[in-house]
């Protein structure tokens, strides 16, 4: 999959991530559970693979021609 980095959507949906990624990272800062610790980091965890999404290249595709 290939994104326009430079596309406002990509950019409304990179500044949603990291206000997510902070939002999650104070939240679990300040909670004692475990089980809200590993909501948290897995929440983390799913909005960095989205912003890995920009750094992802499709594979390049080779054909062999046979004439």
């Amino acid at each position: 999959m290939a994104v326009e980095k430079d596309s406002p959507t990509w950019r409304a949906v990179k500044a949603h991530c990291e206000a997510g990624i902070e939002a999650a990272r104070v939240q679990l800062e300040t909670q004692g559970a475990i089980e809200a610790a590993q909501y948290q980091r897995g929440r983390i965890k799913a909005l960095r693979e989205i912003l890995a999404l920009a750094d992802t290249r499709p594979p390049i595709e080779s054909s062999t021609r046979l004439y």
